[in-house]
């Protein structure tokens, strides 16, 4: 599988707390770099086991992109029961069924 990012823009809110948003310096930059190639990962048994980043891309390019992933994995066996597991070994998750 692999995440191909696009649309990507980076604003800041104002401070004025009116909805405003304007650029921020090197938005183009920050576009450029997570739209430039995608994130190759393997996916097994709602976890990601494997993550395969292009060569080239910066640390923190990998690392956003490792974050959205990341936010696909659910290990959870039964989708009726709650339970509290552990997922990329240190962040500690709560699933509830309510």
């Amino acid at each position: 599988m692999f995440l191909q990012v696009s649309d990507v823009s980076l604003e800041e809110s104002s401070q004025a707390m009116d909805g405003s948003r304007g650029d921020v310096a090197g938005s183009t930059e920050f576009k450029r770099a997570l739209e430039r190639r995608p994130l190759r990962f393997g996916f097994l048994d709602g976890r990601i086991d494997t993550v395969c980043p292009e060569q080239g891309d910066e640390t923190w390019v990998v690392n956003l992109k490792k974050g959205i992933v990341s936010a696909f994995q659910n290990t959870q066996n039964k989708l009726d029961a709650s339970i509290t597991t552990v997922e990329v070994g240190v962040l500690r998750i709560s699933y509830r069924v309510e």
